[in-house]
Protein backbone atom coordinates (compact mmCIF):
# COMPACT_ATOMS: atom_id res chain seq x y z
CA UNK A 1 0.00 0.00 0.00
CA UNK A 2 2.80 2.45 0.92
CA UNK A 3 4.69 1.56 -2.29
CA UNK A 4 1.66 2.38 -4.41
CA UNK A 5 1.04 5.62 -2.50
CA UNK A 6 4.68 6.71 -2.93
CA UNK A 7 4.54 5.94 -6.64
CA UNK A 8 1.26 7.84 -7.08
CA UNK A 9 2.71 10.84 -5.25
CA UNK A 10 5.77 10.81 -7.52
CA UNK A 11 3.57 10.56 -10.62
CA UNK A 12 1.37 13.41 -9.45
CA UNK A 13 4.32 15.72 -8.72
CA UNK A 14 5.97 14.98 -12.09
CA UNK A 15 2.71 15.62 -13.96
CA UNK A 16 2.28 18.94 -12.12
CA UNK A 17 5.80 19.98 -13.17
CA UNK A 18 5.14 18.95 -16.79
CA UNK A 19 1.96 20.98 -16.71
CA UNK A 20 3.89 23.99 -15.38
CA UNK A 21 6.35 23.77 -18.30
CA UNK A 22 3.85 23.17 -21.10
CA UNK A 23 1.28 25.72 -19.84
CA UNK A 24 3.97 28.28 -18.93
CA UNK A 25 3.31 28.36 -15.18
CA UNK A 26 6.87 28.55 -13.73
CA UNK A 27 5.62 28.42 -10.13
CA UNK A 28 4.69 24.77 -10.66
CA UNK A 29 8.25 23.78 -11.61
CA UNK A 30 10.10 24.76 -8.38
CA UNK A 31 9.48 24.71 -4.64
CA UNK A 32 10.54 28.31 -3.94
CA UNK A 33 12.20 31.19 -5.76
CA UNK A 34 15.92 30.94 -5.93
CA UNK A 35 15.94 27.12 -6.03
CA UNK A 36 16.41 25.08 -9.24
CA UNK A 37 13.31 23.89 -11.09
CA UNK A 38 12.68 20.29 -12.05
CA UNK A 39 13.71 19.82 -15.69
CA UNK A 40 11.24 18.65 -18.33
CA UNK A 41 13.22 15.49 -19.09
CA UNK A 42 13.50 14.77 -15.35
CA UNK A 43 9.74 15.10 -14.82
CA UNK A 44 9.08 12.96 -17.90
CA UNK A 45 11.47 10.25 -16.71
CA UNK A 46 9.85 10.17 -13.24
CA UNK A 47 6.39 9.93 -14.83
CA UNK A 48 7.41 7.02 -17.10
CA UNK A 49 8.99 5.07 -14.22
CA UNK A 50 5.93 5.68 -12.02
CA UNK A 51 3.56 4.53 -14.76
CA UNK A 52 5.71 1.45 -15.34
CA UNK A 53 5.26 0.48 -11.69
CA UNK A 54 1.54 1.30 -11.49
CA UNK A 55 0.69 -0.54 -14.73
CA UNK A 56 1.42 -3.90 -13.08
CA UNK A 57 -1.18 -5.95 -11.23
CA UNK A 58 1.44 -6.88 -8.65
CA UNK A 59 4.43 -4.76 -7.69
CA UNK A 60 7.38 -5.10 -10.14
CA UNK A 61 6.11 -8.16 -12.00
CA UNK A 62 5.37 -8.30 -15.70
CA UNK A 63 6.99 -6.41 -18.59
CA UNK A 64 5.91 -2.83 -17.68
CA UNK A 65 8.72 -2.00 -15.17
CA UNK A 66 11.32 -3.51 -17.50
CA UNK A 67 10.08 -1.53 -20.53
CA UNK A 68 9.94 1.71 -18.52
CA UNK A 69 13.39 1.06 -17.02
CA UNK A 70 14.93 0.32 -20.41
CA UNK A 71 13.43 3.45 -22.01
CA UNK A 72 14.37 5.88 -19.22
CA UNK A 73 17.76 4.27 -18.53
CA UNK A 74 18.82 4.52 -22.20
CA UNK A 75 17.68 8.16 -22.42
CA UNK A 76 19.46 9.21 -19.23
CA UNK A 77 22.64 7.34 -20.15
CA UNK A 78 22.75 9.38 -23.37
CA UNK A 79 22.17 12.58 -21.36
CA UNK A 80 24.96 11.68 -18.92
CA UNK A 81 27.45 10.93 -21.72
CA UNK A 82 27.03 14.49 -23.01
CA UNK A 83 28.87 15.83 -19.93
CA UNK A 84 32.25 14.04 -20.27
CA UNK A 85 32.11 14.11 -24.09
CA UNK A 86 31.10 17.80 -24.10
CA UNK A 87 28.72 17.04 -26.93
CA UNK A 88 25.09 17.97 -27.47
CA UNK A 89 23.11 15.00 -28.85
CA UNK A 90 20.02 17.16 -29.29
CA UNK A 91 17.96 15.29 -26.71
CA UNK A 92 17.85 18.07 -24.09
CA UNK A 93 15.40 20.19 -26.10
CA UNK A 94 13.72 17.25 -27.82
CA UNK A 95 10.27 17.64 -26.24
CA UNK A 96 10.39 21.18 -24.92
CA UNK A 97 12.60 24.18 -25.51
CA UNK A 98 13.87 25.20 -22.08
CA UNK A 99 15.96 28.37 -22.05
CA UNK A 100 16.41 28.49 -18.27
CA UNK A 101 19.70 27.78 -16.56
CA UNK A 102 23.19 29.07 -17.21
CA UNK A 103 24.66 25.81 -18.53
CA UNK A 104 22.97 23.07 -20.62
CA UNK A 105 19.34 24.32 -20.53
CA UNK A 106 16.83 21.49 -20.17
CA UNK A 107 19.48 18.89 -19.33
CA UNK A 108 19.14 16.93 -16.04
CA UNK A 109 22.11 17.27 -13.70
CA UNK A 110 24.72 14.47 -13.61
CA UNK A 111 23.36 13.47 -10.19
CA UNK A 112 19.85 13.12 -11.65
CA UNK A 113 21.14 11.10 -14.65
CA UNK A 114 23.10 8.70 -12.42
CA UNK A 115 20.12 8.31 -10.09
CA UNK A 116 17.80 7.60 -13.04
CA UNK A 117 20.20 4.93 -14.36
CA UNK A 118 20.37 3.18 -10.99
CA UNK A 119 16.56 3.31 -10.68
CA UNK A 120 16.18 1.86 -14.19
CA UNK A 121 18.59 -0.99 -13.45
CA UNK A 122 16.72 -1.85 -10.24
CA UNK A 123 13.41 -1.92 -12.11
CA UNK A 124 14.81 -4.20 -14.81
CA UNK A 125 16.10 -6.81 -12.34
CA UNK A 126 13.75 -9.87 -12.42
CA UNK A 127 11.74 -10.56 -9.28
CA UNK A 128 13.33 -13.96 -8.68
CA UNK A 129 16.87 -12.54 -8.99
CA UNK A 130 15.94 -9.63 -6.71
CA UNK A 131 14.83 -12.06 -4.00
CA UNK A 132 17.79 -14.44 -4.40
CA UNK A 133 20.45 -11.67 -4.50
CA UNK A 134 19.12 -9.42 -1.76
CA UNK A 135 22.50 -8.11 -0.51
CA UNK A 136 23.57 -6.90 -3.99
CA UNK A 137 20.13 -5.43 -4.67
CA UNK A 138 20.12 -3.69 -1.26
CA UNK A 139 23.64 -2.30 -1.81
CA UNK A 140 22.66 -0.83 -5.19
CA UNK A 141 19.52 0.59 -3.59
CA UNK A 142 21.52 2.28 -0.83
CA UNK A 143 24.01 3.77 -3.33
CA UNK A 144 21.16 5.08 -5.43
CA UNK A 145 19.12 6.61 -2.60
CA UNK A 146 22.19 8.22 -1.02
CA UNK A 147 22.48 10.66 -3.96
CA UNK A 148 19.03 12.31 -3.64
CA UNK A 149 19.16 11.95 0.16
CA UNK A 150 22.45 13.89 0.29
CA UNK A 151 21.02 16.53 -2.03
CA UNK A 152 17.86 16.94 0.04
CA UNK A 153 19.72 17.13 3.36
CA UNK A 154 22.03 19.79 1.89
CA UNK A 155 18.99 21.75 0.72
CA UNK A 156 17.74 21.74 4.29
CA UNK A 157 21.05 22.93 5.74
CA UNK A 158 22.83 24.96 3.05
CA UNK A 159 20.94 25.30 -0.29
CA UNK A 160 23.50 27.72 -1.75
CA UNK A 161 26.32 25.31 -1.03
CA UNK A 162 24.65 22.57 -3.08
CA UNK A 163 24.33 24.82 -6.14
CA UNK A 164 28.11 25.31 -6.13
CA UNK A 165 28.73 21.58 -6.66
CA UNK A 166 28.66 20.81 -10.46
CA UNK A 167 27.44 17.25 -9.88
CA UNK A 168 24.26 18.53 -8.14
CA UNK A 169 24.11 22.03 -9.66
CA UNK A 170 20.66 21.81 -11.31
CA UNK A 171 19.06 19.09 -9.16
CA UNK A 172 15.82 20.44 -7.65
CA UNK A 173 14.73 19.76 -4.07
CA UNK A 174 11.46 18.13 -5.13
CA UNK A 175 13.42 16.05 -7.66
CA UNK A 176 15.37 14.62 -4.72
CA UNK A 177 12.13 13.90 -2.84
CA UNK A 178 10.63 12.16 -5.89
CA UNK A 179 13.75 10.00 -6.25
CA UNK A 180 13.61 9.05 -2.56
CA UNK A 181 9.95 8.03 -2.91
CA UNK A 182 10.67 5.80 -5.94
CA UNK A 183 13.67 4.17 -4.26
CA UNK A 184 11.50 3.53 -1.21
CA UNK A 185 8.77 1.96 -3.37
CA UNK A 186 11.31 -0.36 -5.03
CA UNK A 187 12.98 -1.12 -1.71
CA UNK A 188 9.75 -2.47 -0.26
CA UNK A 189 9.89 -5.34 -2.76
CA UNK A 190 12.60 -6.84 -0.52
CA UNK A 191 9.84 -7.56 1.97
CA UNK A 192 7.63 -9.41 -0.53
CA UNK A 193 7.11 -12.95 0.86
CA UNK A 194 5.42 -15.63 -1.32
CA UNK A 195 2.38 -17.45 -0.03
CA UNK A 196 -0.23 -16.37 2.47
CA UNK A 197 2.19 -14.26 4.59
CA UNK A 198 2.27 -10.77 3.05
CA UNK A 199 4.95 -8.11 3.31
CA UNK A 200 2.77 -6.37 5.93
CA UNK A 201 3.30 -9.44 8.13
CA UNK A 202 7.02 -9.95 7.52
CA UNK A 203 9.41 -9.25 10.40
CA UNK A 204 11.64 -6.97 8.28
CA UNK A 205 8.71 -4.81 7.21
CA UNK A 206 7.36 -4.56 10.74
CA UNK A 207 10.74 -3.46 12.11
CA UNK A 208 11.10 -0.90 9.33
CA UNK A 209 7.68 0.53 10.14
CA UNK A 210 8.45 0.70 13.86
CA UNK A 211 11.99 2.12 13.62
CA UNK A 212 11.49 4.47 10.65
CA UNK A 213 10.30 7.42 12.76
CA UNK A 214 12.60 7.15 15.82
CA UNK A 215 15.79 6.18 13.94
CA UNK A 216 15.50 8.12 10.67
CA UNK A 217 12.76 10.74 10.51
CA UNK A 218 13.04 12.15 14.06
CA UNK A 219 16.87 12.57 13.93
CA UNK A 220 16.58 14.34 10.54
CA UNK A 221 13.96 16.78 11.83
CA UNK A 222 15.86 17.33 15.08
CA UNK A 223 19.14 17.99 13.28
CA UNK A 224 17.43 20.48 10.95
CA UNK A 225 15.89 22.42 13.88
CA UNK A 226 19.13 22.41 15.89
CA UNK A 227 21.11 23.63 12.87
CA UNK A 228 18.72 26.53 12.36
CA UNK A 229 18.92 27.43 16.05
CA UNK A 230 22.71 27.27 15.93
CA UNK A 231 22.77 29.52 12.83
CA UNK A 232 20.62 32.07 14.66
CA UNK A 233 23.09 32.00 17.57
CA UNK A 234 20.54 30.74 20.05
CA UNK A 235 22.56 27.66 21.03
CA UNK A 236 26.23 26.75 20.87
CA UNK A 237 27.70 24.12 18.50
CA UNK A 238 28.61 21.91 21.48
CA UNK A 239 25.06 22.02 22.79
CA UNK A 240 23.79 21.26 19.29
CA UNK A 241 25.88 18.10 19.11
CA UNK A 242 24.96 17.07 22.67
CA UNK A 243 21.21 17.53 22.16
CA UNK A 244 21.37 15.75 18.80
CA UNK A 245 23.24 12.77 20.30
CA UNK A 246 20.93 12.56 23.34
CA UNK A 247 17.84 12.89 21.22
CA UNK A 248 19.01 10.19 18.82
CA UNK A 249 19.80 7.77 21.69
CA UNK A 250 16.48 8.35 23.45
CA UNK A 251 14.57 8.01 20.19
CA UNK A 252 16.45 4.84 19.17
CA UNK A 253 16.03 3.16 22.58
CA UNK A 254 12.33 4.02 22.62
CA UNK A 255 11.95 2.57 19.17
CA UNK A 256 13.73 -0.65 20.15
CA UNK A 257 11.55 -1.06 23.27
CA UNK A 258 8.41 -0.46 21.23
CA UNK A 259 9.64 -2.90 18.58
CA UNK A 260 10.27 -5.58 21.23
CA UNK A 261 6.73 -5.23 22.62
CA UNK A 262 5.26 -5.45 19.12
CA UNK A 263 7.37 -8.52 18.34
CA UNK A 264 6.08 -10.25 21.50
CA UNK A 265 2.54 -9.65 20.29
CA UNK A 266 3.47 -10.89 16.84
CA UNK A 267 5.04 -14.08 18.22
CA UNK A 268 1.86 -14.75 20.20
CA UNK A 269 -0.19 -14.42 17.02
CA UNK A 270 2.31 -16.67 15.25
CA UNK A 271 1.93 -19.36 17.95
CA UNK A 272 -1.84 -19.25 17.56
CA UNK A 273 -1.46 -19.55 13.78
CA UNK A 274 0.91 -22.53 14.13
CA UNK A 275 -1.51 -24.26 16.53
CA UNK A 276 -4.34 -23.68 14.08
CA UNK A 277 -2.31 -25.09 11.19
CA UNK A 278 -1.24 -28.12 13.18
CA UNK A 279 -4.87 -28.79 14.13
CA UNK A 280 -5.94 -28.38 10.51
CA UNK A 281 -3.15 -30.70 9.36
CA UNK A 282 -4.20 -33.33 11.91
CA UNK A 283 -7.82 -33.12 10.74
CA UNK A 284 -6.69 -33.37 7.12
CA UNK A 285 -4.60 -36.43 7.96
CA UNK A 286 -7.62 -38.07 9.60
CA UNK A 287 -9.75 -37.40 6.52
CA UNK A 288 -7.05 -38.64 4.14
CA UNK A 289 -6.63 -41.87 6.10
CA UNK A 290 -10.29 -42.71 5.41
CA UNK A 291 -9.51 -42.81 1.67
CA UNK A 292 -8.70 -46.34 0.51
CA UNK A 293 -6.36 -45.12 -2.25
CA UNK A 294 -3.01 -43.45 -1.75
CA UNK A 295 -2.86 -39.65 -1.45
CA UNK A 296 0.52 -37.90 -1.39
CA UNK A 297 1.58 -34.22 -1.43
CA UNK A 298 5.08 -33.16 -2.47
CA UNK A 299 6.99 -29.99 -3.38
CA UNK A 300 8.88 -28.93 -6.53
CA UNK A 301 11.91 -31.01 -5.62
CA UNK A 302 9.80 -34.13 -4.96
CA UNK A 303 10.10 -34.11 -1.16
CA UNK A 304 6.98 -35.65 0.36
CA UNK A 305 5.27 -33.24 2.76
CA UNK A 306 2.27 -35.42 3.64
CA UNK A 307 0.96 -38.87 2.72
CA UNK A 308 -2.00 -40.87 3.96
CA UNK A 309 -1.96 -44.41 5.26
CA UNK A 310 -3.14 -45.72 1.88
CA UNK A 311 0.01 -44.47 0.14
CA UNK A 312 2.25 -45.78 2.91
CA UNK A 313 0.66 -49.23 2.60
CA UNK A 314 1.01 -49.22 -1.18
CA UNK A 315 4.76 -48.58 -1.03
CA UNK A 316 5.27 -50.74 2.07
CA UNK A 317 6.56 -48.03 4.43
CA UNK A 318 5.20 -47.05 7.86
CA UNK A 319 5.90 -43.36 7.17
CA UNK A 320 7.03 -41.68 3.93
CA UNK A 321 7.09 -38.04 5.12
CA UNK A 322 10.38 -36.33 4.28
CA UNK A 323 11.36 -38.91 1.65
CA UNK A 324 11.58 -38.11 -2.05
CA UNK A 325 8.83 -39.29 -4.38
CA UNK A 326 11.49 -40.37 -6.92
CA UNK A 327 12.45 -43.43 -4.87
CA UNK A 328 9.01 -44.88 -5.60
CA UNK A 329 9.23 -44.22 -9.37
CA UNK A 330 11.01 -46.84 -11.53
CA UNK A 331 13.75 -45.64 -13.86
CA UNK A 332 11.59 -46.43 -16.90
CA UNK A 333 8.83 -44.14 -15.61
CA UNK A 334 10.90 -41.17 -14.36
CA UNK A 335 10.97 -39.23 -17.64
CA UNK A 336 7.21 -39.51 -18.12
CA UNK A 337 6.56 -38.60 -14.47
CA UNK A 338 8.78 -35.50 -14.49
CA UNK A 339 7.48 -34.40 -17.89
CA UNK A 340 3.98 -34.47 -16.40
CA UNK A 341 5.16 -32.33 -13.46
CA UNK A 342 6.85 -29.88 -15.84
CA UNK A 343 3.66 -29.54 -17.89
CA UNK A 344 1.68 -28.84 -14.72
CA UNK A 345 4.31 -26.37 -13.47
CA UNK A 346 4.25 -24.43 -16.75
CA UNK A 347 0.46 -24.75 -16.98
CA UNK A 348 0.62 -26.60 -20.31
CA UNK A 349 -2.24 -28.79 -19.03
CA UNK A 350 -5.62 -27.42 -18.08
CA UNK A 351 -7.64 -29.16 -15.32
CA UNK A 352 -9.77 -30.75 -18.06
CA UNK A 353 -6.64 -32.40 -19.55
CA UNK A 354 -5.43 -33.94 -16.28
CA UNK A 355 -6.55 -37.53 -16.81
CA UNK A 356 -5.34 -40.45 -14.66
CA UNK A 357 -2.55 -42.54 -16.17
CA UNK A 358 -1.61 -46.18 -15.64
CA UNK A 359 1.95 -46.25 -14.29
CA UNK A 360 4.37 -48.65 -12.65
CA UNK A 361 5.48 -47.75 -9.13
CA UNK A 362 8.05 -49.21 -6.74
CA UNK A 363 7.53 -50.66 -3.31
CA UNK A 364 10.20 -50.22 -0.64
CA UNK A 365 11.28 -53.84 -1.19
CA UNK A 366 11.97 -53.12 -4.89
CA UNK A 367 8.91 -54.90 -6.33
CA UNK A 368 6.97 -53.02 -9.00
CA UNK A 369 3.19 -52.73 -9.12
CA UNK A 370 0.72 -51.12 -11.49
CA UNK A 371 -1.41 -48.22 -10.32
CA UNK A 372 -3.72 -45.55 -11.70
CA UNK A 373 -2.06 -42.19 -10.92
CA UNK A 374 -3.75 -38.77 -11.09
CA UNK A 375 -1.45 -35.77 -10.48
CA UNK A 376 -2.58 -32.18 -10.01
CA UNK A 377 -0.98 -28.84 -9.24
CA UNK A 378 -2.31 -27.47 -5.96
CA UNK A 379 -3.89 -24.01 -5.64
CA UNK A 380 -1.60 -21.14 -4.67
CA UNK A 381 -3.20 -20.84 -1.24
CA UNK A 382 -1.75 -24.21 -0.14
CA UNK A 383 1.56 -24.08 -2.02
CA UNK A 384 3.46 -23.04 1.13
CA UNK A 385 3.50 -26.74 2.05
CA UNK A 386 3.20 -28.64 -1.20
CA UNK A 387 3.30 -27.92 -4.92
CA UNK A 388 1.69 -31.10 -6.24
CA UNK A 389 -0.78 -33.71 -5.09
CA UNK A 390 -1.33 -37.23 -6.42
CA UNK A 391 -4.09 -39.79 -5.98
CA UNK A 392 -2.85 -43.35 -6.48
CA UNK A 393 -5.08 -46.42 -6.81
CA UNK A 394 -3.42 -49.82 -7.13
CA UNK A 395 -4.38 -52.21 -9.92
CA UNK A 396 -5.72 -54.69 -7.34
CA UNK A 397 -8.07 -52.06 -6.00
CA UNK A 398 -9.15 -51.24 -9.57
CA UNK A 399 -9.84 -54.92 -10.27
CA UNK A 400 -11.82 -55.20 -7.04
CA UNK A 401 -13.91 -52.18 -7.94
CA UNK A 402 -14.45 -53.47 -11.48
CA UNK A 403 -15.61 -56.80 -10.07
CA UNK A 404 -18.01 -55.00 -7.78
CA UNK A 405 -19.36 -52.96 -10.70
CA UNK A 406 -19.68 -56.08 -12.84
CA UNK A 407 -21.60 -57.82 -10.08
CA UNK A 408 -23.87 -54.82 -9.67
CA UNK A 409 -24.49 -54.81 -13.42
CA UNK A 410 -25.25 -58.57 -13.51
CA UNK A 411 -27.39 -58.99 -10.39
CA UNK A 412 -30.84 -57.77 -9.48
CA UNK A 413 -30.55 -55.76 -6.26
CA UNK A 414 -34.01 -56.72 -4.94
CA UNK A 415 -34.01 -60.49 -5.37
CA UNK A 416 -30.18 -60.93 -5.30
CA UNK A 417 -30.28 -63.22 -8.33
CA UNK A 418 -28.96 -62.73 -11.84
CA UNK A 419 -30.80 -60.10 -13.91
CA UNK A 420 -32.02 -59.96 -17.50
CA UNK A 421 -28.69 -58.63 -18.76
CA UNK A 422 -26.99 -61.78 -17.48
CA UNK A 423 -29.74 -63.88 -19.08
CA UNK A 424 -29.21 -62.22 -22.48
CA UNK A 425 -25.45 -62.74 -22.22
CA UNK A 426 -25.95 -66.44 -21.37
CA UNK A 427 -28.35 -66.93 -24.30
CA UNK A 428 -25.91 -65.27 -26.67
CA UNK A 429 -23.03 -67.39 -25.40
CA UNK A 430 -24.99 -70.64 -25.71
CA UNK A 431 -26.08 -69.85 -29.26
CA UNK A 432 -22.53 -68.96 -30.25
CA UNK A 433 -20.63 -71.79 -28.54
CA UNK A 434 -23.28 -74.30 -27.40
CA UNK A 435 -22.80 -76.52 -24.36
CA UNK A 436 -19.53 -78.34 -23.67
CA UNK A 437 -20.65 -81.73 -25.04
CA UNK A 438 -23.75 -80.70 -26.99
CA UNK A 439 -26.18 -81.49 -24.13
CA UNK A 440 -29.74 -80.14 -24.37
CA UNK A 441 -30.70 -77.10 -22.32
CA UNK A 442 -34.03 -76.67 -20.59
CA UNK A 443 -35.75 -73.29 -20.38
CA UNK A 444 -38.49 -72.38 -17.90
CA UNK A 445 -40.41 -69.11 -18.12
CA UNK A 446 -42.15 -68.51 -14.77
CA UNK A 447 -44.70 -65.85 -13.87
CA UNK A 448 -46.29 -65.21 -10.45
CA UNK A 449 -50.10 -65.43 -10.55
CA UNK A 450 -52.18 -62.38 -9.66
CA UNK A 451 -49.14 -60.47 -8.48
CA UNK A 452 -50.86 -57.11 -9.03
CA UNK A 453 -53.54 -58.14 -6.54
CA UNK A 454 -50.83 -58.88 -3.97
CA UNK A 455 -49.45 -55.37 -4.37
CA UNK A 456 -52.91 -53.83 -4.23
CA UNK A 457 -54.06 -55.86 -1.21
CA UNK A 458 -50.92 -56.04 0.90
CA UNK A 459 -48.77 -53.20 -0.43
CA UNK A 460 -45.58 -53.02 -2.44
CA UNK A 461 -43.43 -53.97 0.55
CA UNK A 462 -45.26 -57.30 0.69
CA UNK A 463 -44.77 -57.66 -3.06
CA UNK A 464 -41.02 -57.14 -2.69
CA UNK A 465 -40.92 -59.79 0.06
CA UNK A 466 -42.75 -62.25 -2.18
CA UNK A 467 -40.35 -61.64 -5.07
CA UNK A 468 -37.32 -62.14 -2.84
CA UNK A 469 -38.55 -65.33 -1.17
CA UNK A 470 -39.76 -66.90 -4.41
CA UNK A 471 -36.43 -66.13 -6.13
CA UNK A 472 -34.37 -67.57 -3.27
CA UNK A 473 -36.63 -70.65 -3.02
CA UNK A 474 -36.25 -71.46 -6.70
CA UNK A 475 -32.49 -70.83 -6.50
CA UNK A 476 -32.21 -73.40 -3.70
CA UNK A 477 -34.11 -75.99 -5.77
CA UNK A 478 -31.74 -75.81 -8.74
CA UNK A 479 -28.74 -77.99 -9.36
CA UNK A 480 -25.21 -76.61 -9.40
CA UNK A 481 -24.71 -75.06 -12.83
CA UNK A 482 -28.39 -74.18 -13.29
CA UNK A 483 -29.36 -70.51 -12.95
CA UNK A 484 -32.44 -68.44 -12.26
CA UNK A 485 -32.80 -64.93 -13.67
CA UNK A 486 -35.21 -62.14 -12.94
CA UNK A 487 -36.57 -61.52 -16.41
CA UNK A 488 -38.69 -58.55 -15.53
CA UNK A 489 -41.33 -57.54 -12.98
CA UNK A 490 -42.78 -60.75 -11.51
CA UNK A 491 -41.40 -62.93 -14.31
CA UNK A 492 -38.39 -65.26 -13.95
CA UNK A 493 -36.39 -67.49 -16.29
CA UNK A 494 -34.56 -70.72 -15.45
CA UNK A 495 -31.80 -72.28 -17.59
CA UNK A 496 -30.97 -75.90 -16.79
CA UNK A 497 -28.14 -77.58 -18.67
CA UNK A 498 -27.83 -81.29 -19.58
CA UNK A 499 -31.47 -82.11 -18.90
CA UNK A 500 -34.09 -84.23 -20.65
CA UNK A 501 -37.72 -83.33 -21.27
CA UNK A 502 -39.15 -85.46 -18.43
CA UNK A 503 -36.50 -84.10 -16.00
CA UNK A 504 -37.31 -80.55 -17.04
CA UNK A 505 -41.03 -81.14 -16.47
CA UNK A 506 -40.32 -82.68 -13.08
CA UNK A 507 -38.16 -79.69 -12.11
CA UNK A 508 -40.91 -77.29 -13.16
CA UNK A 509 -43.52 -79.18 -11.10
CA UNK A 510 -41.24 -79.19 -8.08
CA UNK A 511 -40.80 -75.44 -8.39
CA UNK A 512 -44.56 -74.87 -8.77
CA UNK A 513 -45.55 -76.95 -5.76
CA UNK A 514 -42.80 -75.51 -3.54
CA UNK A 515 -43.80 -71.94 -4.40
CA UNK A 516 -47.47 -72.71 -3.72
CA UNK A 517 -46.56 -74.09 -0.30
CA UNK A 518 -44.56 -71.05 0.79
CA UNK A 519 -45.70 -69.56 4.07
CA UNK A 520 -45.28 -65.85 3.45
CA UNK A 521 -46.88 -63.44 5.92
CA UNK A 522 -47.20 -59.69 5.99
CA UNK A 523 -48.64 -57.78 8.93
CA UNK A 524 -49.73 -61.13 10.43
CA UNK A 525 -51.62 -61.99 7.26
CA UNK A 526 -50.70 -64.90 5.00
CA UNK A 527 -49.92 -63.92 1.43
CA UNK A 528 -51.00 -66.66 -1.01
CA UNK A 529 -48.52 -67.18 -3.85
CA UNK A 530 -48.75 -69.44 -6.91
CA UNK A 531 -46.96 -69.43 -10.23
CA UNK A 532 -47.50 -70.56 -13.82
CA UNK A 533 -44.62 -72.08 -15.77
CA UNK A 534 -43.95 -72.59 -19.45
CA UNK A 535 -41.21 -75.09 -20.38
CA UNK A 536 -39.30 -75.80 -23.59
CA UNK A 537 -36.20 -77.84 -24.48
CA UNK A 538 -33.34 -76.67 -26.68
CA UNK A 539 -31.44 -79.37 -28.48
CA UNK A 540 -29.38 -77.19 -30.79
CA UNK A 541 -31.59 -77.67 -33.87
CA UNK A 542 -33.04 -74.18 -33.60
CA UNK A 543 -32.18 -70.86 -32.05
CA UNK A 544 -32.61 -70.26 -28.35
CA UNK A 545 -34.77 -67.26 -29.21
CA UNK A 546 -37.21 -69.65 -30.86
CA UNK A 547 -37.11 -71.90 -27.81
CA UNK A 548 -37.84 -68.89 -25.64
CA UNK A 549 -40.88 -68.06 -27.77
CA UNK A 550 -42.09 -71.61 -27.30
CA UNK A 551 -41.64 -71.34 -23.52
CA UNK A 552 -43.53 -68.03 -23.59
CA UNK A 553 -46.39 -69.66 -25.55
CA UNK A 554 -46.47 -72.52 -23.06
CA UNK A 555 -46.56 -69.98 -20.17
CA UNK A 556 -49.48 -68.23 -21.86
CA UNK A 557 -51.33 -71.52 -22.16
CA UNK A 558 -50.72 -72.20 -18.46
CA UNK A 559 -52.20 -68.82 -17.62
CA UNK A 560 -55.18 -69.36 -19.88
CA UNK A 561 -55.70 -72.87 -18.46
CA UNK A 562 -56.37 -71.57 -14.95
CA UNK A 563 -52.89 -70.64 -13.59
CA UNK A 564 -50.82 -72.51 -11.00
CA UNK A 565 -49.78 -75.15 -13.51
CA UNK A 566 -46.95 -76.25 -15.79
CA UNK A 567 -47.24 -76.51 -19.59
CA UNK A 568 -44.46 -78.17 -21.57
CA UNK A 569 -44.12 -77.27 -25.22
CA UNK A 570 -44.40 -80.56 -27.15
CA UNK A 571 -41.18 -81.81 -28.69
CA UNK A 572 -41.15 -81.47 -32.48
CA UNK A 573 -44.07 -79.03 -32.61
CA UNK A 574 -43.12 -75.84 -34.41
CA UNK A 575 -44.48 -72.38 -33.73
CA UNK A 576 -47.39 -71.48 -35.96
Amino acid sequence: MFSRSATLLTLASSLIVLGGWFFDVPALTYLSEGLPSMKVNTALGLAILSLGILACNQLFTGPCPKVAGTLVGSFMLASLLQYPLQQDFGIDQLLYTDSSGEFYPGRPSPAACVTFIILSILMMIPTRLRQSARPAFFAMLMVGISIPAAAFMTYLIDPAGLLRVPFFSTMAAHTSLAFILLFTAIGFTLFEIPGRVTRMQSSGWRLLQILLIPVIIFPVILSFLLFKLEKLGMISPALTISVLAAGFCISAVSGVIWAASREDKWLELLRHEMDRRLTTEAKLGTVLDTISGGVVFFDRTGNIRMANGGFNRLVGMPDTSGKNIDIYIPVTEKNRFHQRLENLENRFESPEDQHPELMRLLRSDGHEFHALVSICRLPAVVQEMSRFGALIISSREIERQFKRLRDEARYDHLTEILNRTSYELMITGLEKHGTRHGEPVGLLMLDLDNFKQINDSFGHAAGDTVLFQVAQTIHDLLRQGDNIYRYGGEEFAVLAADIRANELLSLAERIRTTVASLDITHASLRVPVTCSIGAALWTGDESLKTVQEKADRALYQAKEGGRNQVVMWPDGVELS
